[in-house]
């Protein structure tokens, strides 16, 4: 099958309802959830797992790229978790960088003479 084939069969209605159907019958027993609350999440989740697979991991160009390892067409920049993270936290102003930014905001509302 090709994986233009898979995309579409991932936007297939009859698809889509298969899996919620599968994920409510399977899961939701198995995470004690009220059943129509559980199969309500099931048909969002559904949809949604089955449009970010045939829109990223079912695209040609990412499959061939990154699954087969068979082309070099890579339009996707890779984050290591934990690098991009210190990345962001550098650049914190200092005022912030400590984590009690907030603390000391509410101390200081606290003890301001302001009526409220």
């Amino acid at each position: 099958m090709s994986l233009f084939a898979a995309q579409a069969l991932s936007s297939n209605p009859l698809i889509t309802q298969s899996l919620t159907g599968f994920m409510a019958e399977t899961l939701c027993p198995a995470v004690s959830m009220n059943a129509s609350v559980c199969a309500g999440g099931a048909e969002i989740i559904g949809g949604s797992l089955l449009h970010a697979l045939s829109q990223a991991i079912l695209d040609p160009v990412y499959f061939c790229t990154n699954t087969l390892s068979m082309c070099n067409q890579s339009q996707y920049t890779y984050y290591h978790a934990e690098e991009f993270v210190n990345e962001i936290l550098e650049t914190k102003p200092d005022i912030i960088k400590n984590n009690d930014y907030l603390n000391k905001l509410y101390k200081n509302i606290s003890s301001s003479r302001m009526s409220r």
